[in-house]
């Protein structure tokens, strides 16, 4: 098993893209490890690790269906630092309305910080 180097997945990942968009982790990662094996049949990358180089891709938009769950310290897409926006309710108190990603395209808004689905695509 072998793990191929970032730029052959980065080429990989946009001709996956151009022929349309995909609506998953797992998703992407099946259908790149099936473009990879006709490279090398040793080669092969994880969901995760797909996802994060095509997040930093910045010809690739990720999009990032949330749900409830703990505040995450760094971005759930890519690792990046995230920093939080604050806003004032009615009564004037100041609540923490989302969080964003400085590195990706990450946004977590209204208790719902976690990642549930990720849709992947390329606009033309």
């Amino acid at each position: 098993m072998y793990f191929p180097k970032q730029d052959v997945v980065k080429f990989l990942i946009k001709e996956i893209l151009k022929e349309g968009g995909i609506h998953s982790q797992e998703e992407l990662a099946e259908i790149l490890n099936k473009k990879l094996k006709s490279v090398d049949k040793d080669y092969t990358i994880s969901g995760r690790r797909a996802r994060k180089i095509a997040a930093l891709m910045p010809e690739v938009k990720v999009r990032v269906h949330t749900r409830h769950g703990e505040k995450p310290k760094k971005c759930p897409v890519c690792g990046g630092e995230v920093y939080e926006v604050y806003m004032k309710n009615l009564k004037g108190e100041k609540i923490l309305f989302e969080i964003k990603c400085k590195t990706c395209s990450y946004t977590g808004k209204n208790g719902k910080w976690i990642p549930k689905r990720y849709e992947f695509w390329i606009e033309e």
